[in-house]
């Protein structure tokens, strides 16, 4: 009786999943943001609904200023980012590429809402500090966001 019960819960969660689709347009950041509040927590738990994500920023900046850049960014944006409930990693990275500097900024969240909470309603969107101006060449309007299918 209980496998049966299980078996009925599955076939529920997975025709949940292809309606939510459908709402969200296939576009699988909005699927996965819908996801979390809709399926019941012993289903989350399973390996198969790891719901972690990755927000992934780009920016550049000329040479000379990268290093005071990379300043910035460990006083100014880590503890902004480290206040918000639900992130779970931080990597700051830089390249320097000729008399230009790339900084890639990886942050790993428990869920899209989490994500939301730092970034605003639509986490695609950059976040930008006012003293940007004075380091980027230019602001990239969104990020991106990967979901974690697997980790080990």
């Amino acid at each position: 009786m209980k496998k049966m019960i299980q078996d009925k819960s599955t076939v529920m969660i997975k025709r949940l999943v292809v309606i939510l689709s459908i709402l969200a347009g296939n576009d699988e950041t909005k699927l996965h943001y819908l996801i979390p509040s809709l399926i019941p927590k012993p289903f989350l738990n399973n390996q198969r609904w790891n719901l972690m994500f990755l927000r992934v920023w780009h920016g550049r900046v000329r040479r000379e200023l990268a290093d005071e850049y990379e300043e910035f960014l460990v006083k100014r944006a880590v503890p902004d980012y480290s206040s918000v409930p639900g992130l779970k990693k931080i990597y700051f990275t830089r390249r320097n590429e000729g008399d230009v500097s790339h900084f890639l900024l990886v942050t790993v969240w428990e869920s899209m809402d989490a994500m939301a909470r730092f970034a605003g309603e639509d986490p695609s969107r950059a976040k930008y500090y006012p003293e940007d101006d004075r380091y980027l060449l230019e602001k990239e309007e969104h990020v991106e966001i990967y979901r974690v299918f697997y980790e080990s």
